[in-house]
């Protein structure tokens, strides 16, 4: 199975550019920052995830450590994707 890594993706900003997710593989593998905003983080990450057969996330600052975290835990987030 082939995977692909990547970090930083910021949907949420690459949404506005138009920019569009062409997958290179089977696994995704995000290490941090899906999304900028906790109101389109889950959305962010079920777009990516369908054109994949497995993705695997772990958090990195802009999902867990900015201001959202006060109101969204990351229990809260993955139960809403």
């Amino acid at each position: 199975m082939k995977f692909e890594l990547t970090s930083d993706i910021h949907m949420d900003i690459q949404r506005e550019r138009g920019w569009k997710w062409e997958p290179k593989a089977e696994l995704l593998l995000v290490a941090g920052d899906v999304c900028n905003s906790h109101r389109q983080w889950g959305s962010c990450l079920k777009e990516i995830a369908a054109k994949y057969q497995q993705v695997a996330v772990c958090f990195g600052n802009h999902d867990f450590y900015s201001t959202w975290r006060l109101t969204v835990t990351q229990e809260d987030a993955i139960a809403h994707m």
